[in-house]
């Protein structure tokens, strides 16, 4: 009988520690998150602030896309395809889970930026994209740019 009990008692105490790991991890919360809310929904980007992730001497450096909000960003890689082509994967220190991936191609028609910027735990991402010489830092939902 003794062993009933203590075999009670243990099943028990896993329910309850499996129940507060699946409550605290979020992992049945259905609500959407959403990182970028404060932000707006389309910024100006100055190139200067993109070229300065491909000119970053050291590994952690300030973005100012957004006056107002300076990000800081590590950069956890750099893959030069050829000599056209670059990419720098950054990861955001103020968002969790939160990657930041810009290229720079140069081609005939001068250098181009592409970039994107999305968190795994959130419902939203940010877009880089060129509109009449202009560089706009776009607010989507991550669902329509990357599939999972």
């Amino acid at each position: 009988m003794n062993y009933r009990l203590i075999l009670v008692c243990i099943l028990a105490l896993t329910v309850a520690s499996t129940s507060a790991q699946i409550n605290s991890s979020g992992a049945f919360d259905a609500r959407p998150v959403h990182l970028f809310n404060q932000f707006p929904s389309i910024t100006n980007c100055k190139i200067s602030e993109l070229e300065k992730v491909f000119s970053a001497n050291e590994n952690e450096i300030l973005l100012r896309f957004m006056e107002n909000h300076p990000w800081k960003a590590k950069i956890i890689s750099r893959i030069r395809q050829n000599q056209a082509a670059e990419t720098v994967n950054l990861s955001m220190v103020e968002f969790p889970k939160t990657i930041l991936s810009i290229s720079r191609v140069k081609g005939e028609n001068g250098i181009q930026y592409r970039g994107l910027m999305w968190s795994d735990i959130s419902e939203d991402a940010f877009v880089f994209s060129q509109l009449n010489n202009q560089y706009l830092l776009i607010k989507t939902e991550k669902r329509l740019v990357i599939a999972e």
